[in-house]
This record gives structure tokens, sequence and C-alpha cells, in this order.
């Protein structure tokens, strides 16, 4: 399994939590305000590895063209 198959299992993996994550949000999943700031919190959190981890990659596949 090569680098950029690994990254995109990652990615994909990560967009799934999100997008449940925020169904979750949006449909009133939340029992009150302090878990609503949790669920949120996470999908921040979750959206910053997305991020760091594509990133990373297009560094990573920059500097292998070089």
């Amino acid at each position: 399994m090569d680098g950029q198959h690994i990254v995109e299992v990652v990615r994909k993996n990560l967009r799934t939590m999100m997008d449940d994550g925020a169904d979750n949000v949006a449909l009133g999943g939340a029992k009150d305000w302090g878990e609503y700031q949790r669920l949120v919190g996470r999908l921040e959190g979750l959206a910053i590895a997305e991020r760091e981890i594509l990133d990373a990659a297009q560094k990573l596949m920059a500097s292998e063209e070089s």
C-alpha cells in the first residue's frame, strides 16, 4: 500500500466522521449546550486533522517531484 493510498483512506474516514457529526449536530443530536460544544469541537478537530494530512501529503508529493 503506497502513501497516497493511505492518505486517501484516512481522508475518507475523517470526512465520513465529519459528515456524520455535522448531520448529528444539524438534526439536534446534542442534549444540551455542553454536548453541543463538545460535538462542534470534535468537528473542528477532525477538520484540522484532515487539513494537516492533506498539507503533509501535498508537501511530500512536491518534494518527490523535485
